[in-house]
């Protein structure tokens, strides 16, 4: 579905309706809110910019698949039956191949193979599991205390990635990105400009002695632009150890 709403509305505009910060007309948003899969679904309809066959395939990927696979927002205990798991196979199939013949390529072996079960465990790429990260913090359990750590240059950071990191409920996060309330910024990304959660921390670096606000209240979020904002004169450091 976003690859069909990039190809009519243009890479920007989409990104930030996905982030939750424009409409796709680029009409600002009052408040932070992301699209669902039943959000684009329809958004792509009304868009018509995709065929009758997609749409009943991914209207039968909602309706007949476990919709905490689709909707990172959506709760849910129900588990997927053995017949939907075929469904939502053989429609996935069907939509892998027509994305492909919409843009005049063959799908790749590699896809063939693995949709027909034969996959090379000596070929597989080495993946991040998420899952482990999860045991070893808990599940993000709200009892506890998280600190993110984001590098200087996070561009190669998808938008998807960006919105699932922005559900965890982080104590901390300690930003060395100076352009991070930039376009594709994680500050941007994360809508934290609107959450009232937010306690941004600069350090200026002409000062000798500084003392952070620290929020040490349940629920608040401790946001340090550790290499400062390029927007604001005196906070950036070229030199990490000035």
């Amino acid at each position: 579905m976003k690859y069909r709403l990039y190809d009519k509305y243009g890479e920007t505009k989409v990104r930030n309706f996905l982030s939750g910060s424009h409409d796709l007309d680029g009409t600002p948003k009052k408040k932070n809110w992301r699209p669902n899969y039943s959000v684009l679904l329809t958004t792509l309809e009304n868009s018509n910019n995709i065929s009758q066959d997609e749409s009943l395939a991914l209207k039968t990927i909602e309706t007949d698949g476990n919709q905490g696979m689709h909707d990172l927002d959506e709760i849910t205990d129900s588990l997927e039956t053995e017949a939907n798991i075929k469904l939502v196979y053989a429609y996935s199939r069907k939509l892998t191949v027509s994305l492909y013949k919409s843009i005049h390529k063959n799908v790749p072996e590699e896809l063939n193979d693995a949709y027909n079960g034969n996959v090379n465990a000596d070929v597989l790429e080495e993946h991040f599991d998420f899952g482990e990260v999860l045991e070893a913090a808990d599940n993000f359990n709200n009892r506890n205390q998280y600190i993110l750590i984001s590098p200087p240059n996070d561009k190669n950071t998808s938008v998807d990635l960006k919105s699932s990191l922005a559900r965890i409920p982080w104590s901390f996060i300690l930003d060395f990105d100076p352009k991070t309330k930039g376009q594709y910024g994680l500050f941007t990304a994360f809508g934290a400009a609107k959450d009232s959660r937010v306690v941004p921390l600069v350090i200026d670096q002409y000062e000798n002695h500084v003392s952070l606000p620290i929020s040490t209240s349940g629920g608040r979020l401790n946001w340090l632009f550790a290499n400062g904002l390029s927007e604001s004169v005196g906070t950036s450091c070229s030199d990490f150890r000035s």
